[in-house]
């Protein structure tokens, strides 16, 4: 007997299997960890897909937060921002405005069909890459 399959077009079955893989129980348990923080507002948690993903906000400073695992390619590509970053203090600076202003634009948000915020700060990296600030 087929199992039946739901919105998103996984099995019950598969979903379950899913949730038990270790990447799918490490977001579990970040989500539970920032669950019993005031600090942090928790505004999705996928972890049915290929790369489980927690989406937050730190309530202090409005700054938005992605929490994946199972996805090794993230880990360079944060170092790499972070080494660009460091090569002159006004990349970090500029990139936080460049992403605010699309943000308050709603040109921010790659579920709704626009840019992602990696696309920005690549975007905004080029640009300085251009204008000859950053290697």
């Amino acid at each position: 007997e087929e199992d039946e399959e739901d919105e998103e077009g996984a099995s019950p079955q598969a979903q379950e299997e899913t949730l038990k893989r270790p990447d799918s129980l490490a977001v579990a348990a970040v989500e539970i960890v920032l669950e019993t923080a005031e600090e942090f507002e928790i505004e999705l948690c996928v972890r049915t897909c290929r790369v489980p993903v927690l989406k937050g906000v730190h309530k202090p400073t409005g700054v938005a937060f992605d929490v994946a695992s199972g996805n090794s390619i993230a880990l360079y590509n944060t170092e790499l921002l972070k080494c660009y970053a460091d090569l002159d203090p006004r990349v970090r600076p500029l990139i936080y405005a460049v992403k605010f202003w699309a943000k308050r634009r709603h040109l921010c948000d790659a579920s709704q069909g626009t840019l992602s915020s990696y696309a920005w700060t690549l975007m905004t990296i080029f640009y300085l890459q251009q204008m000859g600030v950053l290697p």
